[in-house]
C-alpha cells in the first residue's frame, strides 16, 4: 500500500502493523464481501469466518513506509482479511480492514469508524490511503490537591473527535519530571478526550479530560 497526505505527497516513516489476520469459511471471501456490501455490521458479517485467528510471524507483522510512502507485507496468504493499524508522528492514528485480493475499495456501511466520523471502507491488496494530519496534544499534569507536577503518569487517547467510541487507548505517552506530556496521533476537533492514569505510587484517581480545539488547521 501507500500513504499520502491531503495534498497527495508521500508520508514516510509511518508504522504499519497487523492487528489481526483471519480467513473465511471455504477460503473464499465472496460471501463475506457480499454481507459487507449489504451493510451488515462486523459481528454479523464475521459469521462467514472460521473462528480462529491466524498467527503471523514476527518478521512479517509490521512494516514502515519508505520515502515514497509505500510499504509491503508478505506471506499472509490469499483470500484473507487483515486488520491494519497505521501510526506516525504527523498523521492521525488509523485502523483499516484490508483483504488479500485485488479489488476496488468497498464502502462498509455497517462498520463504524472507532477513530473518527463515518464508517469504514474495505480495501484490496494494493491501495492508497490519504492520511489526515494530526494535532499534538500538549499539556501539564498536576496533583489537584497539592498543585505539584504529576510525573510519570500515563496519558492515553480515550475518544477520537467524530467517533462515538470511548476507551480507545491506542495512543499512549508519559509525563516527564515536570508533569509535561505530549500525545501524538489524535485529530483536530472538539470531541477529543484523553485518560490520565497515575502510576502505582501516586494516590490519584483515573481522570478523563476533554481537549479544547485550538484555532488553526494544525
Amino acid at each position: 500500500g501507500r500513504i499520502v497526505d491531503v495534498e497527495g505527497r508521500p508520508v514516510p516513516g509511518v508504522a504499519v502493523r497487523i492487528q489481526e489476520l483471519t480467513r473465511p469459511k471455504g477460503d473464499n471471501l465472496d460471501a463475506w464481501l457480499a454481507a459487507v456490501k449489504k451493510g451488515e455490521p462486523p459481528w454479523v458479517a464475521y459469521g462467514h469466518f472460521v473462528n480462529e485467528e491466524i498467527k503471523v510471524d514476527q518478521d512479517r507483522i509490521a512494516a514502515t513506509t519508505d520515502a515514497d510512502g509505500r510499504f509491503r507485507l508478505e506471506g499472509l496468504g490469499g483470500e484473507r482479511v487483515v486488520e491494519l493499524r497505521f501510526q506516525g508522528n504527523s498523521i492521525v492514528f488509523m485502523a483499516y480492514t484490508v483483504v488479500t485480493r485485488a479489488m476496488r475499495p468497498l464502502p462498509a456501511k455497517g462498520f463504524v469508524n472507532e477513530y473518527g466520523s463515518g464508517t469504514r471502507t474495505i480495501y484490496g491488496a494494493d491501495f492508497t490511503l490519504t492520511a489526515t494530519p494530526s494535532r499534538p496534544i500538549v499539556g501539564t499534569l498536576k496533583d489537584a490537591r497539592t498543585g505539584e507536577p504529576l510525573a510519570d503518569a500515563e496519558v492515553r487517547s480515550d475518544r477520537f473527535s467524530g467517533s462515538t467510541f470511548v476507551g480507545m487507548g491506542s495512543l499512549r505517552s508519559r509525563s516527564d519530571s515536570k508533569g509535561r506530556c505530549r500525545l501524538m496521533g489524535m485529530p483536530k476537533g472538539k470531541e477529543n478526550q484523553i485518560l490520565v492514569v497515575p502510576n502505582d505510587e501516586q494516590p490519584c484517581f483515573l481522570h478523563t479530560a476533554k481537549v479544547p480545539d485550538a484555532p488553526g488547521m494544525t
